[in-house]
């Protein structure tokens, strides 16, 4: 993750056998490795570590670009151990196991395999959480003209371990089960096959749908601008101890299923959880009608509901 300054690399044509500066002379930042190209993990199986000593964050990861491409995924273990990196080719899902340790995470900004979807977890691949306390964040960017709809194989997180952000904050997209919806695509049941967490992350006009039942222990809505929208197309179950949070701005959320949102904490937004004919919410909700300027949340039934 160290990058180089102008005065190195400008100093490397006085290196013996080095004809020209190294990219051409040019600077490159802490944690840009954009330039990194082919990674063969080859035979026989081979590990990949991610070990920063300067710790990268979501917010700022280590980025490996368009050209940073996986061969012989098969063989290949990816361990991310300490930061956050990104990546941009598709290749990466074609890895045999990532795996992510606690409070460290990856994230896909990727081309897509065919139309606008990537495959992950496809052909015996898995994504894992490690560690203790399972922490561990997986990422999911929808990107505009590349990968918006994400098709998973199995789910994703569980044993209360793993942490899974659906983000269509640029575009709309779609988080799919690929046996079909009324399988689990986050964790396996809403007790301890749970996932640690699930978190959606919209923006104003943009639409999460979950194509997939969802059980995480802790779920976050968060809208950057008022009227992001999810859609949930089957259960949504955060367990006896679960819990919902909105946050940022106020969201509106479609079930269509029964389901159990938990403790509810609608962060005194004017979030909305929408409720279709003869299906049941459960879960206990909090907000703040009190508070000046505030409004603790709305919940709408289309027609007979139970709540």
């Amino acid at each position: 993750g160290q990058g180089v300054t102008n005065a190195q690399a400008a100093a490397t044509k006085n290196a013996q056998n080095v004809v020209v500066q190294f990219n051409n002379g040019a600077a490159i930042d802490n944690n840009d490795l954009k330039g990194v190209g082919r990674i063969d993990f080859g035979a026989p199986a081979s590990t990949l570590v991610f070990n920063l000593a300067n710790p990268t964050t979501q917010k700022a990861p280590l980025i490996l670009g368009d050209n940073a491409v996986i061969a012989n995924g098969v063989n290949g273990t990816l361990n991310v151990t300490n930061g956050f990196i990104q990546v941009s080719n598709k290749s990466f899902a074609t890895v045999k196991a990532i795996n992510i340790a606690d409070g460290q995470g990856i994230i896909f900004n990727t081309d897509a395999n065919n139309a606008n979807t990537l495959n992950l977890q496809a052909g015996g691949t898995t994504i894992n959480f490690t560690g203790t306390d399972g922490t561990g964040r997986l990422v999911l960017l929808s990107k505009h003209a590349a990968a918006t709809n994400f098709n998973i194989t199995g789910s994703l997180g569980g044993n209360l371990k793993g942490v899974i952000e659906f983000n269509t904050v640029a575009v709309d997209g779609q988080l799919t089960a690929n046996a079909g919806a009324a399988n689990a695509v986050i964790g396996t049941n809403n007790g301890a096959g749970r996932a640690a967490g699930f978190v959606v992350s919209v923006d104003n006009g943009k639409v999460a749908t979950i194509d997939g039942q969802v059980y995480a222990k802790d779920m976050v809505i968060q809208s950057a601008n008022a009227t992001g929208q999810v859609n949930f197309r089957h259960i949504v179950d955060v367990g006896a101890d679960g819990t919902t949070a909105f946050k940022t701005a106020a969201s509106k959320v479609t079930i269509t299923q029964d389901s159990n949102f938990g403790n509810t904490d609608f962060g005194n937004l004017a979030a909305q959880i929408k409720v279709p004919n003869a299906i049941t919410l459960t879960g206990n909700f909090t907000g703040d009608a009190s508070n000046p300027g505030n409004t603790a949340g709305v919940i709408t039934f289309d027609a007979n509901g139970t709540l």
